[in-house]
This record gives C-alpha cells, structure tokens and sequence, in this order.
C-alpha cells in the first residue's frame, strides 16, 4: 500500500468516526484546546496537578476507568487496523496502545493520528529492551542485555537509553517496555535468558537503572519488569503460569534488588508480571492480580510509588480466571495491558464500581497518577521527522552502535 492511500484511508476513518459519534461534546472540545500544557519544567509536578485537576472535573466515569486499559494492536497500516484503534478511542476511551510488531512509517503514521483524534493525550507503547529494532522491523538493533551485562560503563548506557528515546519520539512513542530487571538464573531454563543483564544483582540494577535514567531524561517514560522477577521462574508466561521456587530471603536479597533500586532513583513504572511465588502468596495465581505481590510487596515493602502497569492479560499466564482487569486494578496496578476484550473488561469495571466492589475513589486515584505522568510524558511526543527512517540512522545512531559492539566484542 502507498503513502497516499494510507493517508487518505486514515482521513477517511477520521472523518466517519468524528460523524458517527456526533464529535465530542463542547466541554471536550474546550478542555483539549484550552489546557494543553506548552512545556515541562522542573516544577512540572505542580503543573501537572494543576492540569490534571482541570481535565478529570470534565471526566465521566467511564473515560476514567478507560484511562486504566491500554489494548494491543499490531504496527501496521491496513483498514482493518485503524478502524479498531480508533474505535478504542471513539468507545473505549482507552488510556494508550501497546504496538506489537511493525514498521517504521507505520509506526509513526498510527502514532499520529492517534495523537491528533484523542481528547486526551495517550500513551503510546512498545517492547524496545534492545532498541526499536525488538519490534519495528526496519528499526536500528543494539546488542541483546546479556551481552550488556558485560559492561561496566554506566555512562555508556545512559546514552543509550537517551538515543532509544530519541528514536522513539521520532516515531510517536512515550512509553517503552524496559529495560528488564529479571535477575536470570542460568541453572534454570526460562523465557528471560539474554533478555537480562545477567546473573549479578547489583550489576543488573546499575545498568538498567542508567539505560532507564537515559530514557526519561529524553523524555520517554521507562517500564521496568517484570516483578517479583522472572530470572528464576520455570517456563514461559506466554503459555504457563511459571513458578518461582526462590524463598523470601533469596527474592529479596537477589531478585527485589534491581526493582529496589529502580524505585529507589524516582523511575516511573514497573510491570507485574505473570508468576506463581509460593514464598510469598499461597494462592496459586498471576503476581499481576495478586493484591499480595502487587500491594503488600511491591508497594509497601519495596516502596514504589510510580505507575504499576499488569504484563500482557491476554498472556496464558494469567488465564483461568475471570473478570481480569478488575482482578488487577483491585490488587493494586494502574494500567491493565493487552486484554483479550477490552470492551467487556472496562464494563466489568463500571459495573464494579457501581455495585462497589471497586471504589470510585480507587479509579480516580489511578486516573489521576496516570494523567500526571501523561502531563510529563505524552505531551512531549511529535513525530517530527518526514522520513523517520532516515532519523533512525543518524550518525549519532552508528556511533552508539559503535561503541557498544567495541565493548561486547561482537
């Protein structure tokens, strides 16, 4: 498919979804065009309060549980595809998307006009733990983490986080997936293998913490995962729910220490993933809707007080339940990601709410974490390049590249 008819096929979707749902009422209107913040400074959180204020007093319940969801689609520009993001926006109101496979042009065709038809900004997502090139076929591809782990260069890996987040806002995305904090343990055959820094705590911590410090300071929000810690886990949460065999003092001392430093350096969310710990819950369950590892650990023992986002709902790891995004948001995350049927997820929610099984002060309270990072995230992303591909490859790029294969000994 050409650019033109790609162009003219998102014009085309626009234009019947702003007929068909009557656009948005004159307060929407009026919200977007009169609150948008122009920048973001050093008080950006006394900013953000300020505009979060303003836009949830416009806000219906069901933009507000909307807000907690954020759907997976594929990068790709068929009709097909559109025509389903921008029904998450139209009916849903959904918080963001998370982008699977794709490219480049697509990638930031879907990025645009996401941004430009939602009332409020989205958080655009997407798997980049060895740069863009992890999703987007045509994107720049760096060393895999375990070949990383062999660094000692903290400042190196500040850069590197800094120029994914260059590539990323090139193409329209304010939220990466990463870097991954699983402490691996290679006696054990898992799913994280060379997806992780490695074996050594510590050595994991400071170098994610520098690739993720990168990140946000290019203004890309960073996603640690995936807690309480794959590293150790039998099997693949994609098809099994993998148990994690290390005792309380193990999984603190070694697999909380990464995660421990993560909050510790004010990073902005963590990603719960889908693991059966017996040391520290009994119910046989997904940590992701298990108030225990999500609440009593992650936030109280750990002391994280960023945005808490589920791994994949729609993941075999997590089924054999029902009603899972409610699951998740009554154990204590934010964002629940890639469910299977977000529209029926999000009625879950309301009806939830209104038989008050979930406080409407719970929504309002995850509503609003997420607009104040939104304010310091998602109002920073414009793809501003007409050829993002080109962008990708600055020589900037290819000297990062450089360094980094002179370090792992390609």
């Amino acid at each position: 498919m050409n650019k033109f008819s790609i162009r003219f096929m998102t014009t085309a979707i626009v234009l019947y979804l702003l007929l068909s749902v009557g656009a948005c009422s004159e307060k929407n209107k009026s919200q977007s065009s009169t609150q948008e913040p122009k920048s973001i400074s050093n008080d950006w959180i006394e900013n953000a309060t300020a505009w979060t204020d303003s836009v949830m007093q416009m806000m219906t319940l069901e933009e507000m549980v909307g807000q907690l969801f954020m759907p997976a689609s594929y990068a790709s520009s068929d009709y097909f595809t559109i025509k389903q993001l921008v029904k998450y926006v139209a009916d849903n109101h959904v918080g963001g998307i998370v982008f699977l496979k794709g490219d480049i042009e697509s990638q930031k065709m879907l990025s645009d006009t996401l941004r430009s038809f939602s009332e409020i900004p989205m958080f655009i997502a997407i798997d980049a733990e060895w740069g863009l090139g992890m999703s987007l076929k045509d994107a720049p591809v760096y060393p895999m983490n375990g070949r990383l782990g062999r660094l000692n260069d903290e400042q190196l890996m500040y850069e590197y986080g800094h120029e994914v987040a260059r590539q990323s806002r090139e193409v329209g995305i304010n939220m990466i997936l990463g870097p991954v904090l699983d402490v691996v343990d290679k006696s054990v055959k898992n799913a994280i293998g060379n997806r992780s820094f490695g074996d050594d705590p510590r050595k994991v911590a400071e170098l994610a913490v520098a690739y993720a410090r990168g990140m946000e300071d290019g203004n890309v929000m960073s996603v640690g995962k995936h807690f309480p810690g794959h590293g150790s886990a039998m099997g693949d949460s994609h098809h099994v729910l993998p148990k994690v065999y290390r005792d309380k003092f193990n999984l603190d001392s070694i697999d909380f220490f990464p995660f421990r430093a993560y909050s510790d350096a004010g990073l902005s969310a963590i990603m719960v993933g889908h693991l059966y710990v017996p040391s520290i819950d009994k119910i046989e369950r997904s940590s992701a809707i298990s108030p225990v590892v999500t609440t009593d650990y992650l936030k109280n023992t750990i002391g994280f007080e960023g945005l808490v986002l589920t791994d994949a709902i729609n993941m075999k790891g997590a089924t054999g339940s029902t009603r899972l995004g409610l699951q998740a948001l009554i154990a204590g995350a934010d964002i629940v990601l890639a469910p299977e049927n977000t529209s029926q997820e999000i009625r879950d929610v309301i009806d939830a709410v209104l038989k008050g099984e979930l406080s409407i002060d719970s929504v309002k309270n995850k509503c609003r974490r997420i607009l104040m990072y939104k304010y310091r995230f998602a109002y920073r992303t414009a793809s501003t390049s007409e050829n993002a591909s080109d962008s990708l490859r600055m020589i900037k790029q290819k000297e990062l590249l450089n360094k980094l294969r002179d370090f792992v000994k390609y």
